[in-house]
């Protein structure tokens, strides 16, 4: 697996099969599985191979951990007026 554009094309699209206490991720194109090389570590890189049912193929997801909320963008806030003199006139 390397990092690419993402397209939505098949071979970006996965299932996600309930194994165990897991997932198993099969790549709609191919139908392997994808699993970890080792050293099985943060970073580890995957690739697809048969589907076996060892542990290197399953995969557990958490829910994501609240961030800081971001302040506003400049954007969001009201344009000031391009014509001053207009607001002292109202």
């Amino acid at each position: 697996m390397s990092p690419r554009e993402c397209t939505g094309q098949p071979h970006q699209r996965f299932r996600l099969e309930s194994v165990g206490r897991g997932y198993r991720l099969r790549p709609l194109d191919s139908g392997l599985c994808l699993g970890l090389l080792p050293p099985r570590t943060e970073g580890a890189e995957l690739v697809q191979a048969l589907c076996t049912g060892y542990e290197d193929q399953s995969f557990r997801f958490e829910r994501a951990r609240p961030t800081a909320p971001r302040p506003p963008s400049p954007r969001s806030s009201p344009a000031p007026s391009a014509n001053p003199q207009h607001l002292a006139a109202s």
